[in-house]
């Protein structure tokens, strides 16, 4: 057999791409970088010399990300995307043990476990989204290897309070990395950090995918202290992140406070597109991130219907625990309108339902 057993029986990532104008299907950032700052980091790339190596360890983006966030140098992480940091977290504290999640949540961390053939435990959440304290207790208490819990949550939205993290990181202080995937994270004004700080088993996993806009640069990071980010860099490939990546991210990161306003503008916007779909009688689910879960009786219609209106979500209702659930991005303002509108046409057709 030319593949391993493991990697013949995963059905792989699925994700099936539409043409359409308004796209709120990926969580992305609402808009694009606005045409002068793009300018100004063209401006930069003239003068990287695009024949030599990148970083070894993007030493330098990792410079820029201890003194934006006031982190230990060599407590920073950096990778081509979060996603290939969950590699990286599973190949250096899963393999030969397990990898524990809940679900629903983020897919790629039992995708990662089972192409990398570690142990994989899956808790349900509770029916409210809550986190099944007695139930992870039990797991970890059993195994060692890597907790993945994203906070705040996707695809649900909602986030786990302090309280429930610490009793888990009382548990798995001696036999587990700790990740809480911060993705979402500006959207709700939390941060891990201070978990971080005071445990040395705990790793805050970040993006410049969602808050920062640069999804297609694939831009991923993780802080935890020093002795623990030492051996997680030790798994990352070596010039794995290009100049590009390093030259984008250090733009951005300079830009803060521009960052800031239009991560206040879509909390806005979710709330006002929130209580709009509240208003239309859905089912709708308290969201702390750039995006709102919402249940409907017919999804696959609803879906469908919007499709042809130009308007493109996200189809969870085939996650066990997510029946009748569709998924909307929050985008700029017109975009959510338009969503809104198409929204109320299709659940007052005749045929809807």
């Amino acid at each position: 057999m030319l593949v391993r057993e493991e990697i013949l029986r995963l059905p792989g990532y699925a994700y099936t791409g539409y043409e359409a104008e308004v796209k709120l299907d990926q969580n992305e950032a609402a808009e694009d970088l606005p045409p002068t700052l793009k300018s100004a980091l063209f401006d930069k790339l003239q003068t990287v010399p695009l024949h030599r190596y990148p970083d070894l360890d993007a030493k330098r983006l990792r410079r820029s990300i201890a003194a934006h966030f006031k982190w230990p140098e060599n407590g920073v992480v950096v990778s081509g995307g979060s996603n290939t940091l969950i590699r990286c977290l599973t190949i250096a504290g899963a393999i030969g043990r397990s990898v524990v999640s809940v679900k629903p949540t983020f897919p790629i961390y039992s995708d990662q476990a089972r192409v990398l053939g570690a142990q994989l435990f899956e808790v349900p959440l509770k029916p409210d989204f809550s986190l099944p304290l007695d139930e992870l207790r039990v797991t970890l208490e059993q195994h060692a290897g890597v907790i993945f819990l994203a906070n705040p949550a996707a695809p649900t939205g909602n986030k786990f309070s302090q309280g429930q993290l610490e009793e888990l990181l009382q548990v798995t202080s001696k036999n587990w990395i700790f990740v809480i995937d911060e993705a979402y994270h500006q959207f709700a004004g939390t941060s891990a950090l201070p978990l971080v700080a005071q445990y040395p088993h705990v790793v805050s996993l970040r993006t410049f995918s969602k808050a920062y806009g640069l999804g297609g640069l694939r831009i991923g990071f993780a802080l935890a202290q020093p002795e623990l980010a030492t051996e997680i860099r030790k798994v990352v490939m070596p010039f794995s992140v290009s100049s590009l990546q390093v030259m984008a991210a250090e733009t951005v990161l300079e830009l803060d406070d521009f960052f800031k306003k239009r991560v206040a503008t879509t909390i806005s916007e979710r709330e006002r597109v929130s209580e709009a779909l509240k208003g239309l009688n859905l089912r709708t689910y308290p969201s702390v991130t750039n995006f709102i879960l919402f249940s409907v009786p017919n999804p696959a219609y609803v879906f469908e219907t919007l499709l042809t209106k130009g308007v493109l979500i996200r189809r969870q209702d085939h996650i066990k625990g997510l029946e009748g659930a569709l998924r909307v991005t929050i985008g700029s303002k017109d975009q959510n309108n338009r969503f809104l509108e198409s929204l109320r046409i299709v659940l007052g057709e005749e045929s809807y339902g």
